[in-house]
């Protein structure tokens, strides 16, 4: 008999402290680009040519700030119509685990009980990423769900897909349903952190049993359930609560690996600025992960670029990016060449820093920078400045270049970006230097008007 599963995946990261909504114009390449987790259901189909697995909807946007209401509820129903006109054995729902939408701290637990009410009894499995903010509620609505972590030498998005995949048709098969355990650990964890200890992360799972997850949580998102968590399925539920206990052990034993210490703006600058007068070849790289795209920032807090101006590098410093289309219009308004008095970042909010009033010259203006839509290139002394028209991560040579047609004459470079960059911008940089600066996903979660801060 042929088992046939329709697999579906919703991506979307929400950050509470980024004021701006993620709108349907958010819905760029990004939601038919590739996906790691549908990529590995390829490699599932050659091993299994008697499974047809059909993706039946594949809708994301770039991290940002809460989802509006009508993009997820139009995406929802284009799935559960979707699913309903479909012939299928079992479900896959490749989910984010951090979307809040304007009006809904849970839209996902509300999709999965959605879903579940409408395949019945049928098997239904998750792959979720590995900062999800998970409920008790949601793992009693599914026959197994496990976290996907990208870095992952072990448990990486092949690895949840085809163990999530696994389960399914040994349950379409027949087999009794797993037992499940979810275990909360005492700490909420700031996602620099988190990637600041991928090594640490590897250690925790090499030692977990193949069905146990690490959730690490998402506290930016500010709901209930943003802290991490331990989620372990198996035969009886004491074999899933032994499972839970001795990873959650394990995990907290680790704890000190997650207490990031950063510089501040101002010492980081130094510190680079130090070393590229050292040394005579290699870019040196700071970064601002408080405002990392990546973790849902809006790439327009002032923090770091203020202390950038006001040390007055001598030599060329590149600074990517702030997403500041009012800016960016009197850029383009003035031209290449022109002086221009301008006004930069705090756009949406002052939260993190006043707007930075400055006099540049123009340097550049590309009509179309890819994800970036419209970008600028203005400078103020040696600092050169990119401005773009829309938030997009931007850690590898590719992306920037883009922003800054500079980029390989530019010793030295200021960055919005995560702690982990692509290994293509490693290599270029001689040093990387993140600091800790005021914005959206800052280190000290605490210092945001968090309303369920419950660990730290």
């Amino acid at each position: 008999m042929r088992i046939r599963i329709a697999v579906a995946r919703l991506s979307f990261a929400s950050n509470r402290f980024n004021p701006v909504i993620t709108s349907a114009a958010d819905m760029d390449s990004v939601a038919t680009g590739p996906c790691a987790e549908l990529d590995a259901i390829d490699s599932f189909r050659e091993k299994h040519p008697d499974v047809d697995i059909r993706i039946r909807l594949s809708s994301s946007a770039r991290p940002g700030g809460l989802l509006a209401d009508d993009v997820w509820t139009r995406s929802c129903d284009e799935l559960l119509a979707t699913l309903g006109n479909a012939d299928f054995d079992a479900v896959v729902l490749v989910l984010d685990g951090r979307t809040v939408t304007v009006s809904m701290d849970s839209p996902e637990l509300e999709l999965v009980r959605a879903v579940r009410d409408l395949i019945g009894e049928r098997p239904l499995g998750l792959v979720l990423g590995h900062r999800a903010n998970l409920g008790s509620e949601l793992p009693p609505l599914v026959d197994i769900a496990i976290a996907s972590r990208e870095a992952s030498p072990t448990r990486g998005p092949g690895f949840a897909m085809h163990n999530v995949l696994c389960e399914l048709l040994r349950r379409c098969a027949g087999a009794a349903r797993l037992h499940h355990a979810l275990g909360q650990t005492p700490f909420t964890l700031a996602a620099a952190a988190v990637d600041g200890a991928q090594n640490t992360l590897n250690e925790i799972e090499a030692e977990s049993a193949p069905l146990a997850s690490v959730f690490t949580g998402f506290p930016y998102s500010d709901v209930t359930d943003a802290c991490a968590r331990i989620l372990a399925w198996a035969n009886t539920r004491e074999e899933a609560l032994a499972q839970v206990r001795a990873l959650g052990s394990h995990f907290v034993e680790k704890r000190s690996a997650f207490r990031l210490a950063l510089p501040g703006p101002n010492l980081a600058l130094r510190k680079a600025l130090a070393q590229r007068t050292m040394w005579q070849q290699g870019m040196v790289l700071v970064t601002d992960p408080a405002d990392a795209p990546e973790y849902g920032g809006a790439c327009d807090s002032t923090g770091l670029l203020r202390a950038l101006l006001a040390l007055q590098p001598e030599t060329p410093v590149g600074f990517a990016y702030l997403a500041d289309n009012v800016a960016l219009g009197s850029a383009f308004l003035a031209g290449v060449g022109k002086a221009v008095e301008i006004s930069l970042g705090a756009r949406h909010s002052r939260d993190f820093g006043a707007a930075t009033e400055v006099h540049a010259l123009v340097q550049h203006l590309t009509p179309e920078a890819g994800p970036f839509g419209r970008s600028a290139l203005v400078s103020v002394g040696k600092v050169k400045i990119a401005i773009a028209e829309r938030t997009a991560i931007s850690n590898s040579p590719e992306a920037l270049a883009m922003l800054l047609p500079e980029l390989t004459r530019i010793n030295t470079l200021v960055l919005k970006a995560g702690m982990r960059i692509s290994p293509r911008l490693a290599a270029m940089a001689r040093s990387v230097i993140p600091c800790d600066t005021s914005g959206p996903a800052a280190l000290d979660v605490a210092s945001l008007p968090l309303k369920n801060l419950r660990a730290r």
